[in-house]
C-alpha cells in the first residue's frame, strides 16, 4: 500500500502531520516504535465509527512532519508540540490514546497538564514508575538491549534504518504478528532522516531530559499483551497510587506489543469504553 496523504502540516516547532478521521470529541492518538502514524489510522477509523474526532500525529522527524530544528527530542519537549498541534485543531480539551512511546506521552501530558485531558488510554506501555522494575531485575533487563543500542551504539542510526532489523525487533515483540501497512510503515520509518531522529529520541528518553511525569489525574485505561516480549506485564502491577481516579487495567492474553491489531475486536470495544469513562 503507499502511504496516505495527512490531512494537514500543524506548524509548532516543525512542521506536525496530521490524519483526522470522524467528528465528535477529540481524540489525539500517538504511536510508537517501530511503527508511524499511518499505523494507527485503522484504531482512528474505528473511533471515528464511536463518534470521536480521532486526530493522529506523526511525531517529528518521521515524514510527511518536518525533523526538529532544534534537535530537542526529549518526551517533555515533543509533548509540547503536541499540545500546540490542540491548540491549533481548536481542541483545548481532548483525550489521548498512546501506544508504546504515546503512552508515556499520555501518562505525561495527563500528569502535567490536567486541565486539558479528559480521559487516557495507555497501550502497551505503564506509567513511568512501572519502568523501575526494568532496571532492577536481570530478566527485565534484557527486555530493553535494543533501546541502549538505539540511544548509545556507534550504529544506531544505522540500525534504525535497517529494514530487516527493524522487521525483527517488531516480530519479536509480537510474534506472528502480521502487517499489511508494514512495507508502508518502514517506506516512512526506514530513512536516513527519521533513523537520526530515532537516535535522538532513545538518547533524550535514556538521559531523562525534563520534568518527570507525577500523578495523573484524568480516568485512565491501560491495556497490554500477556506475551509482549518489549514492556513484559511484571511492569504492570502495583501502580494505582500514581492515578487519582481507579485505574482500570487489562491484560490481553496470548498477544505481544500491538494489542489493538492482534485483538482489533477485543481491544477496539475497551479503548472505547475508556473514552467514556465517567470522572
Amino acid at each position: 500500500m503507499r502511504p496516505p496523504e495527512p490531512s494537514r502540516i500543524v506548524a509548532a516547532r516543525a512542521g506536525v502531520a496530521v490524519y483526522e478521521r470522524g467528528t465528535g470529541h477529540p481524540v489525539l492518538l500517538v504511536g510508537g516504535f517501530p511503527d508511524h502514524a499511518i499505523g494507527l489510522l485503522p484504531l482512528a477509523e474505528s473511533l471515528a465509527a464511536a463518534g470521536f474526532r480521532a486526530i493522529v500525529a506523526a511525531y517529528p522527524g518521521y515524514a510527511p512532519s518536518e525533523p526538529l530544528p532544534d534537535d530537542d527530542y526529549s518526551i517533555p519537549a515533543v509533548a509540547g508540540d503536541l499540545l500546540t498541534v490542540m491548540d491549533a485543531l481548536d481542541a483545548p480539551r481532548f483525550s489521548i490514546v498512546g501506544h508504546g512511546w504515546g503512552a508515556l506521552y499520555g501518562y505525561l501530558m495527563a500528569s502535567l497538564h490536567p486541565d486539558r485531558i479528559d480521559r487516557l488510554v495507555g497501550i502497551a506501555a505503564p506509567h513511568p514508575a512501572g519502568f523501575g522494575r526494568r532496571h532492577r531485575l536481570y530478566a527485565e533487563q534484557k527486555t530493553v538491549v535494543y533501546a541502549y543500542l538505539l540511544a548509545y551504539a556507534s550504529i544506531a542510526e544505522e540500525l534504525a534504518m535497517n529494514r530487516e532489523w527493524l522487521t525483527s525487533l517488531a516480530h519479536d515483540w509480537s510474534p506472528g504478528l502480521w502487517r499489511a501497512d508494514w512495507t508502508a510503515v518502514l517506506d516512512l520509518v526506514a530513512t536516513p532522516e527519521a533513523a537520526r531522529a530515532t537516535h535522538r529520541y532513545y538518547r533524550a528518553d535514556m538521559e531523562g531530559r525534563g520534568p518527570a511525569t507525577g500523578r495523573v489525574a484524568p480516568p485512565t485505561t491501560v491495556i497490554y499483551g500477556t506475551q509482549s516480549r518489549c514492556i513484559r506485564p511484571a511492569l504492570f502491577g502495583g501502580l494505582d497510587g500514581w492515578f487519582d481516579a481507579p485505574l482500570h487495567q487489562h491484560a490481553i492474553e496470548d498477544v505481544g506489543h500491538w494489542p489493538h491489531l492482534e485483538r482489533p475486536e477485543t481491544v477496539v470495544p475497551l479503548i472505547v469504553a475508556g473514552l467514556r469513562r465517567t470522572a
